[in-house]
């Protein structure tokens, strides 16, 4: 506080009843003081809290109950009295209350509703007999028109998605959850039980259609599509009755740039040009055992050839033994019928050589008896011989 001593002049001395500061004493030394009086600065107060129990007016609730909070430097006010003035279009009001021991005062603000969306503007001035205020107060209460339809309006106020990374970004082939939360109203509250649809452009989903919790939350587990490059997905969903919201989703691939793709195709041509070598080498050993097969399948047919030619001989020669074995007998038996008429002659030679050669005869009988027996034994032998042939 300052503290300001002064008088006024009751002789005239200076200007007519003017003021004169103490000059450090309380009063004029040798001059009469006509009237004393001492001027302190008042102590600040204000408005330090204000509540409010609805957050917007319309055409049904047309009543708010405000609580403002009145204090100094050292702390709640009573008895500080608040004049409170309202408006809303070419609708006013006022009211006066006083706040209590612990500096606090609570009034109603009442409207009538209009065609339009406003502002209802709340003024509040404080008044003290020991407090000065630094300045007014005013609160603006919105006022909404058509709430009916707003009520309905839902939106998705959230989005997460929690992967197998730190950051938000789904892996290769991986998995991830992404979570929503459906709210409506003009307060945002969330929405239970709403059946929710997700559209994934590449990838998939477990289900596509869920429904929200008692927080009006919803999962869905996505499974990451197998992909060469990374890549970035917008994603929509959408609830039954009718909010829809678009969010993007990193997908790595399966290389992070085309210069992997290009030591990966480098290495697959390397690895290539190793396999045909091999396929080179084995193709030489082929041929060579083609063409040793071909050498072997030649000489097998030659072997053949030189077979069935030796058969054909064997065959041949049988033949002509056969054939050299019946011109034996044939002309064995022509022999034999040749000697057998050479041996008869007439009857009358005969008699006569008989007389002639009795004799003879009886010598070599004997030996015609051998000669007839060996005969004999050569034909059967003869016989034999042609029999087992």
């Amino acid at each position: 506080p300052i503290y300001v001593s002064a008088w006024l002049d009751a002789y005239g001395y200076g200007f007519p009843l003017s003021a004169y500061t103490g000059l450090g004493f309380d009063f004029p030394y040798l001059f009469g003081a006509k009237d004393a009086f001492i001027l302190q600065r008042a102590p600040i107060m204000g408005i330090t809290d204000i509540t409010v129990n609805e957050f917007y007016l319309n055409d049904t609730i047309t009543q708010a109950i405000l609580t403002v909070k009145v204090q100094d430097i050292n702390g709640p006010l009573g008895d500080v009295t608040i004049d409170v003035e309202w408006s809303l279009g070419a609708y006013s009001n006022s009211t006066t209350v006083v706040t209590n021991s612990e500096g606090i005062a609570q009034f109603n603000v009442t409207i009538e509703p209009t065609i339009a969306d406003s502002l209802v503007t709340v003024s509040m001035i404080l008044s003290s007999e020991d407090h000065a205020m630094d300045l007014n107060y005013e609160y603006d209460i919105p006022f909404l028109s058509g709430t009916a339809e707003l009520s309905h309006v839902r939106v998705f106020s959230s989005v997460g998605i929690s992967g197998t990374r730190a950051i938000d970004i789904v892996p290769y082939k991986g998995t991830a959850q992404i979570t929503v939360q459906l709210i409506g109203g003009l307060q945002g509250k969330p929405v239970t039980n709403t059946e929710v649809t997700i559209y994934a452009p590449a990838g998939s989903v477990d289900q596509t259609t869920k429904v929200t919790d008692e927080n009006g939350y919803v999962t869905f587990n996505y499974t990451a599509p197998d992909i060469m490059l990374p890549a970035h997905y917008v994603f929509q969903i959408t609830s039954i009755d009718g909010a829809t919201f678009y969010f993007g989703v990193e997908v790595d691939g399966k290389y992070a740039n085309t210069l992997e793709i290009s030591n990966e195709i480098n290495d697959l041509n390397n690895e290539v040009a190793d396999k045909t070598a091999q396929i080179q080498d084995l193709q030489t050993k082929y041929d060579n055992l083609q063409n040793n097969y071909t050498s072997l399948e030649e000489d097998y047919n030659n072997l053949e050839n030189e077979k069935n030619t030796a058969v054909t001989m064997q065959y041949t020669f049988l033949g002509l033994f056969i054939l050299m074995l019946i011109i034996a007998i044939v002309m064995y038996m022509v022999g034999k019928k040749s000697g057998a008429k050479a041996a008869a002659v007439p009857e009358e030679e005969v008699a006569e050589e008989e007389e002639v050669t009795e004799e003879e005869e009886t010598e070599e009988a004997p030996e015609e008896e051998e000669t007839t027996e060996e005969e004999t034994t050569e034909e059967e032998s003869t016989e034999e011989e042609t029999k087992e042939e």
